[in-house]
């Protein structure tokens, strides 16, 4: 069984991914311009990830960045801040945490959000938003397969077309 569904920046087409999240109810992850997809549909994830400089205004409005942090702020190389958020679309409220990057990192926001997840307990993660057109963002996602499998977490990175694991 999923416990995890990372939304990552990458495409999604919206039928798959809705019917995805609908059969599967797990622990939900917005790795940066994942967020889109959520605010798109008016859908709420557990956590938000990233450095957003992906994000649109109304995605960076979402999160009240500028009123929270600065861009400035004082995170070290490589690391990160958090903090929580109430939001909600209509009569729905939750909690949100919220992790914000700093730009100058090794690591891709997916993979910050694939260790988030692995930290946090997760045993079996599915990536939505994984494929596209960024062939280097692509093998950098193949990477995270071999990641997780080295510390006992299955990855999967799905789409409408295709369903890919190691095996």
């Amino acid at each position: 069984m999923i416990d995890t569904i990372i939304i990552s920046g990458g495409n999604i087409q919206n039928g798959f991914a809705l019917d995805f999240l609908k059969k599967n109810e797990a622990c939900l992850i917005a790795a940066d311009k994942g967020l889109e997809f959520f605010l798109e549909h008016q859908l709420l994830p557990d956590a938000v990830i990233g450095d957003f400089d992906s994000l649109s205004e109304d995605g960076k409005k979402f999160l009240e960045i500028y009123e929270e942090r600065s861009m400035d702020s004082e995170i070290p190389y490589g690391g990160m801040t958090e903090w929580k958020l109430q939001k909600g679309f209509g009569n729905e409220k939750k909690e949100i945490k919220v992790i914000r990057l700093r730009p100058e990192k090794d690591d891709s926001d997916t993979q910050s959000a694939m260790n988030y997840a692995i930290q946090n307990g997760a045993k079996r993660i599915t990536i939505l938003g994984a494929t596209g057109n960024r062939v280097d963002h692509l093998m950098a996602n193949f990477g995270l397969l071999v990641l997780a499998k080295n510390q006992g977490v299955e990855v999967i990175l799905a789409d409408q077309y295709n369903y890919m694991k190691l095996v």
